[in-house]
């Protein structure tokens, strides 16, 4: 599967409605895998714009390494292969869900 696939553009039309007050944000974080700095620095860019204009208004949100949660964080993801991570690892609820992007609320590790 290709870093830039179209669940990964789902996520920004997803904060672009956010921006645009036409849905509510209910996460601090997009999860992301830390050891994969080509999506950091070539994919991510169409998230950071939308980012960076939340920014603006006030609602922040940051990228997350979706294997260093702590208990309390509001994440959100779109990624399969993240969500199977989390259902192993850490104990959850769904506070959100648009489409293919499920917001978490974690609770701690299994």
């Amino acid at each position: 599967m290709d870093a830039c696939d179209e669940n990964f553009y789902e996520m920004s039309y997803f904060l672009r409605d956010i921006s645009k007050s036409k849905k509510t944000l209910k996460a601090d974080y997009i999860l992301f895998d830390g050891n994969d700095m080509y999506y950091l620095e070539y994919c991510s860019a169409h998230l950071q714009f939308y980012m960076n204009i939340l920014k603006e208004k006030g609602i922040n949100i940051n990228f997350k390494d979706y294997r260093d949660l702590d208990t309390g964080n509001k994440v959100m993801t779109s990624d399969s292969n993240i969500k199977k991570y989390l259902l192993k690892h850490y104990n959850y609820s769904i506070i959100n869900m648009d489409g293919n992007i499920e917001a978490y609320l974690i609770k701690g590790k299994i």
